[in-house]
């Protein structure tokens, strides 16, 4: 009787674990990842970079998407690289040079922000999604090539209030430390804060971290001024064309 009576107690947790199955089923969010997309795309990268890729997680809840697995390589050590294909409209995507050379890249900025602005917070975010970048690597690629081609944007957080003038000022001073070290980046912000507590308010990170995790400024009202790159422009170009309406823009 009371292995009946067990029974009858786990009966509302199976149907309810065979309902939410069917529920997401039905939604369409545990379809996709078949075996034969998931080999295309892990190919794909391991042709595109020249390594060996092994599966070690697959999303169970893809979405339909074609391919969204997590891979290892012998060549990254302890690295889940993800490799992600939405369908046969899109190129397959993947985070595998930040994953190799997000660390250095992170230093190589940190160093740099520190000769320049000693003491001044500082934010690298990948602006592209998930680290899939805008440019295309290959096996080739090395992290010189990676700090001149990439999605940086880099963001300093003053404390202190400055005037137009001196803010442009920073932002060359800035713009050319980089440059003369080697790196480029998609987009540059400086932030004055009104107080040097919402200043020390900013979270900053010892990584890149990617677009999507990062709030930078939680009220817009906490800022007194910023400078920010002309939307055409990366510091490259900004170089080449600093002085021009529109290169840098401050409010």
């Amino acid at each position: 009787m009371k292995q009946t009576v067990n029974s009858w107690n786990r009966l509302p947790a199976i149907l309810l674990a065979l309902i939410l199955c069917l529920m997401l089923g039905g939604c369409g969010l545990t379809r996709g990842n078949e075996q034969a997309n998931i080999d295309q795309a892990v190919r794909t990268v391991e042709e595109q970079y020249g390594i060996h890729l092994t599966v070690t997680k697959k999303n169970p809840f893809p979405g339909g998407v074609s391919c969204d697995v997590t891979v290892r390589c012998d060549e990254l050590p302890g690295k889940g690289i993800r490799v992600f294909w939405f369908d046969d409209q899109n190129p397959v995507n993947t985070d595998y040079i930040y994953m190799k050379y997000g660390e250095e890249a992170y230093h190589r900025i940190q160093a740099v922000s520190e000769r320049v602005f000693p003491g001044v917070k500082m934010v690298t975010y990948d602006d592209c999604y998930n680290h899939f970048p805008a440019e295309w690597y290959d096996r080739n690629t090395t992290l010189e090539e990676y700090l001149q081609h990439n999605d940086f944007c880099i963001n300093f957080i003053f404390s202190e209030i400055y005037d137009e003038q001196t803010m442009r000022e920073q932002f060359d001073k800035a713009v050319d430390a980089f440059l003369a070290d080697g790196i480029n980046g998609e987009h540059l912000n400086l932030y004055c804060m009104k107080t040097p507590q919402k200043a020390a308010d900013v979270k900053t990170f010892s990584y890149i971290p990617r677009q999507e995790d990062v709030m930078l400024i939680k009220d817009s009202n906490d800022v007194a001024m910023q400078a920010v790159m002309g939307v055409t422009y990366d510091f490259q170009e900004y170089s080449e064309h600093r002085g021009e309406k529109g290169a840098v823009v401050i409010y």
